[in-house]
């Protein structure tokens, strides 16, 4: 299993980037490169300081403090993804407008994470902890939440 940076970049790189149709429910400009991705779009929390203004989409996601397990080294996380979507572009995306552009970006993070059950070679399960609407002090936006544990080694 490789450490847990190097893993969570080869899952950003090879199963989050790379996915078309994760890009288009973002509606990222075309010539998007992944370093803009990760600052601009698709955030870390407490890495950025950039007000949130015109982009469709926004996902600003962080660990939660680890609970312990009954295997020595071994800890439970939680990792939460907060999805902005503009108002206007909420309910734009498809024939049937009563899907909103959040809800679609969440399936679409679950479908993403939990396709195998270990991504890519990294050792790492990501399962379902639950997803919920949230409030937002961005005029404009509205906010949806979802889960997901995975089991860490420190």
């Amino acid at each position: 299993m490789m450490g847990w940076t190097n893993a969570w970049n080869t899952i950003i790189r090879k199963i989050i980037w790379p996915d078309h149709e994760f890009k288009v429910l973002m509606k990222m400009p075309p010539k998007t490169g992944i370093i803009q991705f990760v600052d601009r779009y698709f955030i870390r929390a407490g890495y950025t300081n950039k007000l949130l203004t015109d982009e469709v989409a926004r996902i600003v996601y962080s660990d939660t403090q680890p609970n312990e397990t009954e295997v020595k080294n071994v800890k439970k996380n939680l990792m939460i993804f907060d999805i902005y979507v503009k108002d206007s572009e909420m309910r734009n995306i498809g024939d049937d407008r009563l899907l909103t552009r959040a809800d679609l970006l969440a399936e679409r993070l679950y479908k993403l994470l939990t396709q195998e059950r270990y991504l890519k070679d990294t050792g790492y399960r990501f399962w379902i902890a639950g997803d919920w609407d949230g409030g937002t002090r961005v005029t404009g936006y509205n906010r949806k939440t979802i889960a997901f544990h995975y089991m860490k080694v420190y």
